[in-house]
């Protein structure tokens, strides 16, 4: 049975899912440096994952230590798979605990939000195999400031002015509210997308 990209509820079905079609493999080292709650992993782990697995927040790394993303302390291509789940939604909520658990519950400028993703995605370039290595990158097409801000298309092409190559996307299905205060303006995205890039050496 074919397994489409706009058919997953959460990200666990995600990353199953782009495993099984054979973007990720369990036997490879995997660097995940935004762990959060873990939820990526719940239905699919490779087989070393505590071992690579970390986040800024001490309390959510597996590792026992803050890493940051944007200096992690592994050596250049190291990892022939990296999942970074960034902290793209652009309107973060003081206080509120789902934002929070998320690291996104300070406000930040969503310009300084795209600059922070971007020096993330280039840390996680920097360590990823040049040779093959697949880099999946997690973010959401979404309104700020009354302008629609396509994440995906920016990530992708700034991973690719490093020398990456966008080989497919897959999405979520939202499950955040939209706000209903406001007239709409814009169609509403109801779903959050897995950039899928690789090494131009690799081949699909």
């Amino acid at each position: 049975m074919a397994i489409l990209s706009l058919e997953h509820h959460n990200n666990s079905e995600l990353i199953a899912n782009i495993a099984e079609v054979g973007y990720l493999q369990r036997d490879l080292a995997t660097c995940d440096p935004t762990h959060g709650l873990g939820n990526f992993w719940n239905d699919w782990v490779p087989d070393e994952a505590c071992q690579w697995f970390s986040d800024l927040a001490v309390e959510k790394s597996p590792q026992g230590y803050s890493i940051d993303f944007e200096h992690t302390p592994y050596d250049d291509g190291f990892f022939p798979q990296v999942i970074f789940d960034s902290p793209y939604k652009l309107s973060g909520t003081p206080g509120g605990v789902m934002d929070d658990n998320y690291g996104i519950d300070k406000y930040i400028d969503w310009r300084k939000r795209h600059a922070w993703i971007k020096r993330g995605i280039t840390e996680m370039t920097r360590i990823l195999d040049p040779t093959g290595g697949v880099l999946i990158v997690k973010c959401m097409d979404q309104v700020c400031a009354s302008r629609y801000r396509w994440q995906a298309r920016e990530f992708a092409e700034h991973a690719e002015s490093l020398g990456l190559r966008l080989v497919d996307t897959a999405h979520v299905q939202s499950y955040r509210p939209q706000p209903g205060n406001r007239p709409q303006v814009h169609f509403h995205r109801g779903y959050s997308t897995a950039l899928i890039l690789t090494s131009h050496r690799r081949k699909w």
